[in-house]
């Protein structure tokens, strides 16, 4: 049914491969796409068109031929391919190899610290409320509160303007842009808050966010368990 060369168009970009190629690994989506048992839509040119990343392909296409594994920098958009295609091989080697390994790593980390994700979206969210409201500003402030440990129950005489509240105050005293405490904790695993913020910091960071901290100090009114 299938000539033994291929033209293809991906996602826009034009291909020329061989059937054997296309079919060389027996248990992925391309080799069913060409087994014969299907129907594949050709562009007005007559080319076979698949619906996926163009510029990717050419990594894909490199890996059927020769086994040649993506550029390091591309290997995480490559990786997203490899899953779509079903090439199991490759979507191994990938996962087990950086940086795809240390996402992995990390995200299991990271899942042991129960609501860490909800506490992220909570900064974001807080972060970029200013924008929500039409207030025009090229920086936010979030005053973040890390409860390493279980909060007790507020004092009877509990002081509203106690000394960490007072640092915080003077912290937004002279911004315009205003934005409420978020608070994360406690947890569970063994380090500390220092850890929870370079953590936070980094994960801030890859979403192209420009950050920078103060540490305002522990709160001993409020925060330490009995």
């Amino acid at each position: 049914q299938f000539p033994p060369i291929i033209e293809l168009n991906v996602g826009g970009m034009k291909y020329s491969t061989t059937l054997l190629t296309l079919t060389k690994r027996t248990d992925t989506m391309l080799a069913a796409m060409f087994s014969g048992n299907f129907d594949i839509q050709k562009d007005q040119d007559g080319r076979y068109f698949i619906d996926a990343d163009g510029e990717m392909f050419s990594h894909i296409l490199r890996y059927m031929r020769y086994d040649e594994l993506p550029p390091y920098n591309l290997r995480t958009k490559v990786y997203q391919d490899a899953c779509y295609f079903g090439i199991s091989d490759l979507v191994e080697i990938l996962e087990n190899s950086p940086p795809l390994i240390g996402i992995k790593m990390k995200e299991k980390f990271l899942s042991r610290i129960r609501g860490y994700h909800k506490f992220l979206n909570n900064v974001i969210k807080k972060a970029t409320e200013v924008e929500q409201l039409g207030i025009t500003s090229p920086m936010s402030k979030v005053s973040l509160t890390l409860n390493r440990r279980a909060l007790i129950t507020e004092y009877p005489e509990f002081d509203q303007n106690h000394e960490c509240f007072q640092q915080v105050k003077d912290f937004f005293q002279n911004d315009i842009v205003r934005t409420s405490n978020v608070s994360f904790g406690p947890w569970a695993m063994d380090f500390d808050e220092d850890t929870i913020m370079k953590i936070l910091i980094h994960d801030l960071t890859e979403k192209k966010f420009v950050c920078n901290y103060n540490i305002h100090g522990v709160c001993h009114y409020k925060c330490t368990v009995p």
